[in-house]
């Protein structure tokens, strides 16, 4: 029986582990085949020996926009080792060391891909002949984790780092730093690297894992940059790297500031002192340990004596700006923080931070001195302050042309403006044409100085029926903000008449101005023909512009555009443009007299911002006459710059289409041969569109697709009818009826859906066409995680919406206009937070608004609104704790700063001292009474002493904190015990009384006797003798 019941428990322990097994496999692995979002390999480091047959296995973990674990089997993964000479990996992860590496260059690092989504950190390995004996702990933050030996050479590094709070500390500097520049690297590990030479291992090294080096050939604390030989961790080199990750990961910044050292180096110390100082001036708001705050501040006075220290000695030398170095400038930095705050660099980095259409004014800094300049035009915008002088004296160099012409860019930028100039205009005859350059705006509006306001783009011309002078002026729009420029143009009272066909010279090509507007793609020439027309011609082409969206010597021009007399009207210039069969163009002309004329073409390619245009232009009389520019480029070109040119996807039948397509911002495609038995299916990542489907009713040759994101609506369409979710663009040359059925699927998010109480069933996806927005059959396929996949049937392609039915009635409330009466209290004080909240809905409607407070809710308040009725909310605040707090309510935050009070004055009596415990009557001593100051402020305090109940004073004055002795001198003739009082303290005087003195026992007086009777012997024997 004892058989049986053991067998019976056993199996079911078996059933038990079984399924525990089970369950655990599944947990948190998503069967979502949605977007990747994030692919992450681990661990950070392998070390591994060449001697030995060892391998190191490899994980990979793959995770959507919810952060749910993705199932790798469905996916294709692969690995890539940057040195395979040292260390190879196979299709499954497993790497295998060859040989041992002696530099850093050499140390393999190996990556992964899951379905072309890059792994976010990259495995270091370190291959030894004789791998050495280390285990790795990990100290997991929220968003920066270490990955360091646990012990080495009797130091334990894992002990270090718990006591010194290394992953709260990583935290909230990765907090801060982002706050600072907008950019986040997901995930950041943090690893020590150990080497057996100072060539083999970095000190500090950015990227993702940050790699901190250990010599383990030399004795601790040789190039050691995990711990410091204090023995705190190695924050300047950590935090320092840590800013590296931060300030190279912005795109712009990069391009800005890449080549130089002087601003990469000092932009990353930038990075860790702002976080330093965010941290040190709240240590028990973060609950951050005395050791943790020691070591910190320690850093802080270290750095700020050496950058301080180094700026002072450049000004003393006087050297010159060629002796600029990282720690200076980072000495600059510390001056313009305690003038005008931390808080003007995060201003600054705005200015680097998506989207990308603010930065495309930087394209034209070029040179270092106009680098010097936009560093330092960029600091006096957000300090409001001109610091030209101030960096004048630091010796920097500036472009003060340059500065001028940036200053109002940068302020549009960081206020919301759009960016907006006129050129000079060009008159020919009584019509003015005015060109000029514009970004982020939705509508221009024009008065030409005469008339009513009328809208218009750029270029745009007006003919006057008189001459004069007229002022010209323009409005770009941009939602509720906008901006103005004007100028003043003459039109002279005559008009040359001249017949352009007799009796001219031969003609030669003036290109007068060029410029090119990324913004609608638009290349624009203005061209003046100088000479004249000798007798009339054939051949009537005056201009012809050849034009290429690459590079090179070998002139295979995408678009010619053909400019020319009409030989009938003879005053009016024309214009045609032919292309190759991939691409697209347009040209537009204007007349501006019979020798001048400005044309522009607009080049699709000119969207992508490192594509480059080169061109030429020539006149063509006859056989005999013709005059060819020079080859123009744009950008122009720098110095070793290598250009790398988009191209389209071609193919020849659909079936080599690539499986999933990714797209940035547009994607072309040409399939040589399409048809009914060859229909287009096209998968697209990276894209609210998800795929486009094309069935064909015949074989069509050459078949062209586009599809172009778009981040607003195109100005010359109409807002479509609901809520818009996405705006896209699709363009064919196959006609319409040439299409048998097409279909688009497409994402639209749910937390969309959620934001705008919409359900499911009310998205629908618009068509603009013949212009107006059409409706098409739209279904729901799906959903992931984070989206709900539709699909739509079209019966061509040109402009789509994703657009959603509001309900009937919603109820939809906006809130605005977050203030604190007070950014700056007393431990104590209070202040009140105000936001402005309106129901921009249909129906009367309640909401809660919440007041946050450093991430956690402080307080709540629920108001019911009618329609179009606005309200203010407010929220008393007050905090005792000093620190800076973050208040945020919805999407928008602000914050407020607590100080320590400043007491007033207070005195206490600390001691009260006697010269002497006892003295005699009359006797004078002296007694001292102790005042301390334990107020904020000086002040003066009235010390009263009691003796008996006789009350001396006596006045002093006390700054905070200090203390005096105040002394009385006093005496009494009286016997008694005196009590002496003051603050509090009592002490006893004694005055004694005085002593008797005895007097010696009376005997005979000898001496006087004896001295009677020889004085009357005396007196006796004179007398004698006078008788006698």
């Amino acid at each position: 029986m004892k058989i049986r019941n053991s067998k019976l428990l056993l199996g079911v322990l078996a059933i038990s582990l079984f399924l525990g097994i089970f369950l655990v496999s599944g947990q948190g692995v998503s069967t979502s085949l949605g977007p990747i979002d994030q692919v992450e390999i681990f661990p950070p480091i392998l070390l591994l020996s060449s001697n030995a047959d060892n391998t190191g296995e490899l994980k990979v973990i793959a995770r959507d926009s919810e952060g749910h674990n993705l199932d790798l089997s469905k996916f294709d993964v692969e690995f890539r080792s940057s040195n395979p000479g040292f260390a190879r990996v196979n299709e499954n992860g497993s790497v295998t060391a060859l040989r041992s590496q002696s530099t850093l260059s050499e140390t393999p690092v190996i990556s992964a891909r899951v379905d072309g989504v890059q792994s976010s950190n990259v495995v270091v390995v370190k291959v030894f002949d004789n791998e050495p004996e280390m285990s790795y702990v990990t100290l997991s933050g929220e968003n920066v984790s270490f990955y360091i030996p646990a012990r080495w050479d009797g130091v334990s590094f894992e002990n270090v780092f718990k006591k010194y709070q290394a992953p709260k500390v990583g935290d909230l500097a990765y907090s801060f730093q982002k706050k600072l520049t907008g950019v986040a690297p997901k995930n950041q590990w943090i690893v020590g690297e150990p080497g057996r030479s100072d060539e083999e291992v970095p000190c500090g090294l950015s990227g993702n894992p940050i790699r901190l080096g250990l010599n383990i050939s030399e004795p601790f604390p040789h190039n050691n940059c995990i711990r410091d030989p204090q023995g705190f961790p190695h924050w300047d080199v950590i935090l320092h790297e840590l800013g590296h990750n931060f300030t190279l990961g912005s795109t712009k910044f990069g391009q800005l500031y890449g080549q130089s050292s002087l601003y990469i180096e000092a932009y990353a110390t930038l990075a860790r002192m702002y976080a330093e100082n965010k941290i040190a001036r709240n240590f028990e708001k973060y609950e951050l340990s005395l050791w943790t705050k020691k070591s910190i501040n320690k850093y802080i006075e270290f750095n700020r004596r050496v950058y301080l220290g180094d700026l002072r000695k450049y000004m003393e030398e006087n050297l010159n700006f060629e002796d600029m170095n990282p720690n200076i400038l980072d000495g600059i930095f510390l001056k313009l923080a305690d003038n005008f705050g931390w808080e003007v660099f995060p201003s600054m980095f705005e200015i680097f931070q998506p989207p990308e259409d603010r930065w495309r004014f930087l394209e034209n800094v070029d040179t270092e001195e106009e680098v010097h300049t936009f560093t330092i035009c960029a600091l006096s915008t957000v300090i409001g302050e001109d610091l030209r002088k101030k960096f004048r004296s630091w010796r920097f160099p500036i472009d003060e042309e340059f500065y001028e012409k940036v200053k109002p860019k940068l302020e549009a930028l960081l206020t919301g403006k759009p960016l907006f100039s006129l050129f000079r205009p060009l008159v020919s005859g009584k019509t003015v044409l005015v060109d000029g350059s514009v970004e982020g705006a939705d509508r221009i509006v024009w008065n030409w100085g005469g008339g009513e306001n009328e809208g218009g783009t750029l270029p745009n011309s007006n003919t006057y029926s008189g001459c004069g002078t007229y002022t010209i002026s323009a409005t770009a729009f941009s939602n509720s903000k906008s901006v103005s420029e004007s100028t003043k143009v003459s039109v002279p009272s005559g008009q040359m008449k001249t017949d352009p066909i007799d009796n001219m010279e031969k003609p030669f090509l003036d290109i007068v101005k060029t410029s090119v507007n990324r913004e609608d793609s638009r290349l624009v020439f203005s061209m003046r023909l100088n000479g004249k027309i000798k007798s009339k011609v054939e051949n009537y082409t005056f201009f012809i512009w050849s034009i290429d969206p690459k590079e090179g010597n070998d002139f295979d021009w995408q678009y010619n555009i053909r400019v020319f007399y009409d030989p009938d009207l003879f005053q009016n210039w024309k214009a045609t443009v032919d292309t190759k069969s991939d691409r697209e163009g347009e040209v537009k002309i204007w007349n501006l007299s019979e020798n001048h004329v400005i044309a522009s073409v607009t080049i699709p390619e000119l969207e992508a911002s490192k594509t480059r245009f080169q061109w030429r232009a020539r006149t063509n009389m006859g056989i005999d006459i013709q005059d060819e520019s020079s080859i123009y480029q744009y950008p122009p070109r720098q110095e070793n710059e290598v250009a790398l040119p988009k191209r389209p996807i071609i193919v020849a039948t659909p079936e080599d289409l690539p499986g999933v397509v990714q797209i940035a911002e547009n994607i072309s495609l040409t399939v040589r041969r399409a048809g009914p038995e060859t229909p287009l299916d096209l998968k697209i990542e990276n894209s609210k569109i998800a795929g486009l489907a094309v069935n064909f009713r015949k074989v069509v040759e050459n078949v062209r697709i586009a599809v172009r994101k778009l981040k607003k609506k195109p100005s010359e369409v109409p807002k479509p009818p609901g809520l818009v979710h996405a705006y896209t663009e699709v363009s064919t040359n196959v006609p319409e009826d040439e299409i048998e059925n097409a279909g688009i699927t497409f994402w639209v998010l749910k937390g969309w859906l959620a934001t705008h109480e919409v359900s499911e069933e009310n998205v629908m996806l618009l068509r603009y066409h013949e212009g107006a927005w059409e409706n098409l059959p739209t279904n729901l396929v799906g959903e992931n995680g984070a989206h709900i996949k539709y699909e739509a049937e079209t019966p061509g392609f040109s402009t789509f919406a994703i657009t959603a039915k509001a309900k009937a009635g919603v109820v939809r409330f906006s809130l605005k206009n977050l203030t604190i009466s007070k950014d700056t209290l007393k431990s104590g004080e209070s202040a009140i937070v105000s936001v402005d909240m309106s129901n921009t809905g249909e129906a009367k409607g309640s909401k809660t608004v919440k007041l946050w407070i450093d991430g956690g809710i402080a307080d709540r308040r629920t108001v019911t609104l009618l329609p179009g009725e606005s309200t203010t909310v407010k929220f008393p605040i007050s905090r005792e704790v000093v620190g800076t707090y973050e208040v945020s309510v919805g999407e928008m935050s602000e914050s407020f700063e607590v100080k320590r009070a400043i007491e007033p004055a207070k005195f206490e009596v600390t001691d009260l001292i006697l010269g002497k415990g006892e003295v005699k009557p009359g006797e004078t001593t002296t007694i001292e009474v102790e005042v301390k100051n334990t107020g904020g402020k000086e002040g003066t305090y009235t010390v009263e002493l009691s003796i008996n109940g006789e009350i001396k004073t006596r006045s002093v004055s006390l700054g905070p904190g200090v203390y005096r002795m105040v002394p009385f001198k006093i005496s009494r003739g009286k016997p008694n015990a005196y009590k002496i009082e003051a603050g509090g303290l009592s002490k006893t005087l004694k005055v004694k009384k005085p002593e008797k003195v005895e007097k010696p026992e009376e005997g005979i007086p000898w001496l006087i006797i004896g001295g009677v009777i020889i004085v009357a012997i005396a007196i006796s024997a004179f007398a004698l003798y006078r008788r006698k």
